[in-house]
Parts: C-alpha cells; sequence; structure tokens
C-alpha cells in the first residue's frame, strides 16, 4: 500500500493534528531516532493512534512501523 493513500479511522481525530515547530521537532527526532512508538492500525487497516508520526514518516521519507489492534476492549478508552 503507498502510505500516502492510507486512510485515518475517525477515533484518530480525538488527538489533535500537529503543526509548526512542534511537527518539525517530531520530524527531526524521527530523522534522527527513527520511529520510536509504533503506528497502531485497525484491522480494516486504517491509523486509529498516530497519524502525525504517519504524516512525519512519508514527510522525512521514513519507513513506518505497525501494530495491529486486536479488537479487545474499547478504541476510545
Amino acid at each position: 500500500m503507498d502510505e500516502q493513500d492510507r486512510r485515518y479511522h475517525e477515533v484518530a481525530a480525538l488527538f489533535p493534528l500537529m503543526d509548526g515547530d512542534e511537527f518539525e521537532a517530531l520530524k527531526a527526532d524521527i530523522v534522527a531516532n527513527g520511529l520510536q512508538e509504533p503506528i497502531w492500525l485497525h484491522p480494516d487497516g486504517s491509523i486509529i493512534d498516530g497519524r502525525n508520526r504517519h504524516r512525519a514518516c512519508i514527510e522525512t521519507n521514513t519507513t513506518p512501523t505497525f501494530h495491529i489492534w486486536d479488537g479487545q476492549g474499547s478504541l476510545v478508552s
């Protein structure tokens, strides 16, 4: 899958998108240290947590890593 085409699950909108200096710092950290926290996916492939990390990976040409939610518990909790 082309990462630019990956959907964001509606629950991902609970967390604000970073911009400006904060987002630039995240990108710089990923370039310097790699992606430290995997991006969480819904079983349908959409991102449930980590859309800022995902965007930063795309913009820095870093290969993202993922974990798939097992469906246990509540996404919102």
